[in-house]
């Protein structure tokens, strides 16, 4: 049982020892890639299990050793920058490191060795580009996961941000048909077109979670909730008062037109 850890190190240290079957990681810090080293080897382990309290980085999964090991515990892949990189990719490097990483974990989530310690799969991104570019490669995933993923996109304290409706098209026509059970945007406002697309999307949302929303549309909000085709949960958590009177004020339209939403509201402070 390790705490933190960075580099390869414990990585190097444990796998020469043949008796240990449980390795438990409280977060994983760091590159795992060996410097001037371009190419992924193929690193398996006769370990039992290996579990990671905290969120992997997508450029971790492929370094790890899930060759042989018996199951991999997660709460949820990180889309973030390379360690040490201090910066986001670009497009092209992005999907690349999803697609290294979908590779890695497919042959163990097939087999039934991929845990997530949540209900569903969760993934964050912080930043809305490049990832939702760059999230094809999930879509292989869709035969192991049927139940769909949960989408984290943002976190709080960031530079202020927007998704549009052509990002979020594009968002759902990457994950192809890995239903995308809930979305939640933290501290993300949805921008132009964004209610627009999520009403005419073929792939369906069940859930989209609104955490620290600074600001909505009233109109374009109201025009969406009284229209929306399917049923769905929408979650206003610990948002701006704008944020919250616009939903009140659509609700209270809807109300006096005799409109039933199919849109569930729920407020969580």
């Amino acid at each position: 049982r390790l705490g933190v850890v960075e580099g390869m190190g414990w990585l190097d240290a444990l796998l020469p020892l043949p008796s240990l079957k449980r390795v438990t990681v409280r977060e994983v810090r760091g590159s795992l890639a060996p410097a001037g080293l371009d190419l992924v080897p193929v690193t398996g382990c006769s370990w039992d299990s290996l579990t990671v309290w905290a969120a992997v980085s997508v450029h971790h999964l492929p370094w790890l050793p899930l060759r042989g090991l018996g199951r991999l515990q997660l709460p949820a892949i990180d889309f973030d920058a390379e360690p040490g990189a201090g910066h986001q990719p670009d497009a092209a490097t992005a999907r690349a490191a999803v697609d290294s990483a979908v590779s890695a974990l497919l042959p163990l989530a097939q087999r039934g060795g991929l845990v997530w310690q949540g209900a569903l799969p969760e993934i964050q991104a912080r930043k809305v580009q490049p990832w939702v570019e760059a999230l094809a490669p999930l879509a292989r995933l869709a035969g192991v996961m049927p139940g769909g993923v949960q989408l984290r996109v943002g976190v709080i304290g960031n530079q202020p941000a927007t998704v549009a409706g052509a990002e979020l098209q594009q968002l759902l026509a990457s994950l192809g048909a890995l239903p995308l059970a809930t979305l939640t945007l933290c501290d993300v406002t949805p921008s132009e077109g964004f209610w627009g697309v999520l009403r005419r999307a073929v792939t369906r949302v069940r859930a989209l979670e609104l955490s620290y929303c600074k600001h909505l549309d009233a109109d374009d909000f109201a025009l969406w909730l009284g229209t929306h085709p399917h049923d769905m949960r929408l979650a206003l958590v610990a948002a701006s008062d704008q944020a919250h009177a616009a939903v009140h004020d659509a609700l209270q339209r809807l109300a006096q037109q005799g409109v039933v939403s199919r849109v569930q509201v729920e407020f969580d402070e």
